[in-house]
């Protein structure tokens, strides 16, 4: 942290110097700037530290958005200053037990904040999760897809193609787009899309979110979901977003 106030401030100074005395500016050796530097660090650190949380914030931002790609599922306006990611395996019971608190975050900041599921089907645990990852994806070509996700997890026990079908059924899906979808090249591109951001990314179990750009890990009860979306809602407002 220190490093970077250093380098700001120094480039601080360097915009500077079109109204300093160019000619003095090069008679000044090192130990002059470290301590221009460190008087000008003294008076301004506050400032300072307001600039590179903002410019963290930022690139948090940028970082998140960078997750969302076409086939991602989304809730919430497009233009929230939060986005909330959230990576999950359709068999893992954790991912299950999280959902009514995740339903909740939903109800509190549906207006503020942009809710995006990523595809993460642990396979060796969950032989079929890869499966249902692909049955969902072909829910959400057919505007479905928020539906049959809490139907797959409201009745995680009856996992498997029956369910699929009977899910598609009960949303009234075209049954025929939906198997082909399912079965598709396309489909099978957007799951590992997603898994392959699930790597780079650091998640190696589920459930896992992003919020921000800031990770949690694990069915965390609601009060630690709410405190770090406090805390990026805070920061973004900061950024006068």
């Amino acid at each position: 942290m220190i490093r970077k106030i250093f380098v700001l401030t120094a480039a601080v100074l360097l915009s500077a110097c079109a109204f300093c005395d160019l000619t003095r500016a090069a008679d000044l050796t090192e130990k002059d700037v470290q301590r221009i530097v460190g008087e000008y660090i003294a008076a301004h650190g506050d400032e300072l530290n307001m600039s590179l949380e903002r410019y963290h914030t930022q690139r948090q931002l940028e970082d998140a958005a960078k997750r969302i790609s076409a086939h991602t599922p989304t809730m919430g306006p497009d233009d929230a200053v939060v986005t909330f990611i959230e990576f999950s395996d359709f068999d893992c019971p954790f991912c299950a037990r999280v959902q009514p608190t995740l339903d909740e975050l939903q109800r509190r900041y549906k207006s503020r904040v942009k809710f995006a599921f990523k595809h993460l089907p642990l396979e060796t645990l969950h032989p079929k999760a890869i499966e249902a990852a692909k049955a969902s994806q072909a829910a959400q070509k057919q505007g479905k897809f928020w539906e049959f996700r809490k139907a797959l997890f409201d009745r995680q026990e009856f996992s498997g193609e029956q369910l699929w079908l009977d899910v598609a059924s009960e949303l009234k899906l075209d049954i025929d787009k939906f198997n082909k979808d399912r079965k598709s090249a396309e489909v099978e591109r957007e799951v590992m899309t997603d898994l392959q951001d699930a790597n780079e990314v650091g998640a190696r179990g589920t459930p896992f979110f992003l919020i921000n750009g800031q990770s949690l890990s694990g069915a965390q009860p609601l009060e630690v979901f709410v405190a770090v979306v406090e805390d990026q809602l805070k920061k973004a407002e900061a950024l006068g977003k």
